[in-house]
């Protein structure tokens, strides 16, 4: 069972209007301080947090949902922008995504179990062999283009699989995937040029850790030369 929170500013629209024509700049100024709130409280708790479309965000929850009204409380004095509040449970990531409701609107019951929530983070980090190197040689168009390629063909397995892709800049895509289906997404998740660390962990920014430990044993030799899974 995976547990999502999600933050949702309100009235974006209408503030965005509010600041004028001369406003790009600081809505990307403003939503760069957002995210960067939201996702060292969310650490600071466990949590791991993903940019869903800059008015949203999500937050990996599962074993430490208990913690998500502490890390709203501590939004509510950094964000500049008043959120909503949504809360979601699943078999899969996308499932979960899908039941979001809002926080006030759920059943006690419903709140109160998120006490019982146990289950552990699965996270896949890709990152390329040579992304220098391709730089040096390719150019920025050709590894922009082939980013591009490549997250989406990242998102489009992760989303097979019930999961949740996330361009994490350079050239890493991490991804959230579901316990229960891991074995099914490692057996054709396979992108030459590249290496993925699985970390697999209760808390969600254990699970990174862990999959970042995985990479760094791959680069050194001392795991499979493509893929390497890290348990806690």
């Amino acid at each position: 069972m995976v547990c999502l929170g999600a933050i949702h500013l309100k009235n974006y629209e209408n503030w965005i209007k509010a600041l004028g024509y001369d406003r790009e700049w600081l809505v990307q100024a403003t939503q760069a301080e957002v995210y960067k709130y939201i996702t060292i409280e969310s650490a600071a708790l466990g949590m791991f947090s993903i940019p869903l479309t800059y008015d949203v965000y999500l937050v990996i929850l599962n074993s430490v949902a208990v913690h998500f009204n502490r890390l709203v409380k501590a939004l509510e004095t950094k964000i500049p922008i008043e959120f909503n509040v949504y809360l979601g449970f699943g078999e899969t990531y996308l499932t979960a995504l899908s039941n979001l409701k809002p926080l006030g609107e759920l059943d006690t019951s419903v709140v109160n179990g998120v006490k019982e929530f146990n289950d552990v983070t699965v996270v896949s980090h890709l990152d390329l062999n040579s992304y220098n190197d391709m730089l040096a040689r390719k150019g920025l168009q050709y590894v922009n283009e082939f980013l591009t390629e490549l997250v989406y063909t990242m998102k489009k397995i992760c989303m097979a699989y019930g999961g949740i892709a996330h361009y994490a800049g350079g050239d890493n895509v991490i991804c959230f995937i579901p316990y229960h289906l891991l074995s099914n997404y490692l057996s054709s998740v396979t992108i030459d040029g590249a290496k993925i660390g699985i970390g697999i962990a209760k808390k969600p920014r254990d699970a990174l850790k862990l999959a970042a430990q995985a990479l760094d044993l791959i680069r050194t030799g001392k795991c499979d030369k493509k893929m390497c899974v890290l348990r806690e």
